[in-house]
């Protein structure tokens, strides 16, 4: 029967290859910008992304609330939460929109994006060099800011080539910066696999345990604190909470426990060889790493929002812009020991000497505190005083929000990922 049949359905044989051949087209489209927008695909289907529309809303209101809040130094009225929360909804409808028809579009479409934000950057940071008072008044270091604000014509550049032609070489894009929409979902895929890792198995739990311990009993020295009569109340509560030797040593020793398993642990079971010659690259790999851990960390930060509300509902005189900016300084300080620890995991196949690595460089970078408070030497007391992470984050948690401390825990968060990214790179040499 078999060999009867075959000849009849020779001519549709092309035919029936064709399907086989339509997923390179469907890519195709989905990065030259050939497809239809598919509005549908902005409903959430599941409970995850409804828990993920409701988490956006929740980011984008504290965002624009608390700007408008520390802009018009106004307190935080219900007629100010309102008009956030719309403002939300409608920032929240726009990215749908954007990934919608970026979906559709494809690289066109994320060029112009690379343009405008490279282009935008460039010209903020001449602004800045322009006006910053620390900066306008020192003619070298105006000159530094100024050379710094032209490495974003890089990626504009790379979005206008993408613009017009669709793509762009690879010989033009040596270090790697993804022009690609797949480039984002592969990216999706390998962060949502490691979210479900960190909220699937013990040890992260165990490390969330601690963490609401100490924050639990910190919080009822907090509650004695304020309620004693005795005591003249003159910092803020975020100083309080975040501010203190407890907390700090907390993290330093917890963001390594979350992040000595990532990398570690792929070398130990020998899967990072898998991992590594799949049709991922490294950048795609520590990022989603990375990202899964700060997820779990800003789920355990949130946690800690109930003691603040707490202490907000029988509080007389109660500013909300401070306790902004201080949970901004926890998950900016937050992100920078997770970075330690992510690439403190690349360089060993052991979880534990890992750990100890990550709370060593954490130690040493706590300890420059110290130095910059007995160092006599002026250049040595600047620099350790710049490098201690818990001067930055003071500022923050007095509601002090300055380009100096963002620019600070930006640029070592990328170094610490830069260097990740070189170790797990290295195993392919070995």
């Amino acid at each position: 029967m078999n060999d009867q049949a075959s000849p009849a359905p020779s001519p549709a044989a092309p035919s029936s290859a064709t399907p086989s051949a339509t997923p390179a087209p469907v890519h195709a489209r989905a990065d030259t910008g050939r497809g239809k927008v598919d509005w549908s695909g902005m409903l959430p289907e599941t409970l995850g992304g409804i828990v993920l529309d409701v988490l956006k809303l929740a980011v984008f209101w504290a965002i624009v609330a608390n700007w408008y809040a520390i802009a018009h130094g106004a307190e935080l009225t219900t007629k100010i939460k309102v008009c956030a929360l719309g403002v939300s909804a409608v920032l929240v409808l726009l990215w749908k929109v954007y990934l919608a028809l970026l979906e559709a579009v494809g690289t066109p479409l994320l060029g112009a994006t690379y343009l405008v934000l490279g282009a935008g950057a460039c010209g903020l940071v001449e602004y800045f060099a322009q006006t910053a008072i620390d900066v306008s008044e020192s003619t070298q270091t105006r000159s530094i800011v100024r050379v710094l604000g032209l490495v974003f014509l890089y990626p504009a550049a790379l979005g206008a080539m993408a613009l017009k032609d669709g793509k762009v070489a690879e010989s033009l894009n040596p270090i790697g910066l993804p022009v690609r929409p797949s480039w984002f979902q592969t990216l999706w895929i390998l962060y949502a696999k490691e979210v479900r890792t960190f909220f699937t198995t013990a040890i992260p739990y165990i490390v969330f345990a601690v963490f609401m311990v100490l924050n639990g009993l910190l919080f009822f020295a907090l509650v004695r604190y304020v309620s004693d009569p005795k005591q003249e109340i003159s910092v803020s509560a975020g100083r309080i909470v975040f501010e203190n030797f407890v907390f700090w040593i907390s993290l330093i020793v917890i963001c390594p426990a979350l992040t000595m398993r990532l990398v570690a642990e792929e070398k130990r079971l020998g899967t990072i060889e898998t991992l590594l010659t799949a049709p991922v690259t490294d950048v795609q790999v520590i990022l989603g790493k990375f990202g899964a851990a700060m997820t779990f960390y800003a789920t355990m930060l949130a946690t800690t929002l109930a003691y603040i509300v707490i202490l907000a509902q029988y509080s007389t005189e109660w500013d909300w812009g401070p306790i902004f900016s201080a949970y901004l300084g926890a998950f900016l300080m937050g992100g920078f020991l997770i970075s330690i620890g992510t690439a403190a995991s690349t360089i060993t196949d052991s979880q534990l000497v890992a750990f100890i690595v990550g709370v060593a460089i954490n130690i040493l970078l706590y300890a420059a505190q110290l130095v910059s408070s007995y160092a006599t030497n002026p250049t040595l007391k600047t620099v350790s005083h710049y490098l201690c992470f818990t001067t930055h984050c003071s500022e923050l948690n007095r509601g002090l929000v300055s380009t100096r401390d963002l620019i600070f825990f930006g640029t070592s968060i990328f170094f610490f990922l830069f260097a990740a990214v070189r170790g797990l790179e290295s195993q392919k040499w070995k």
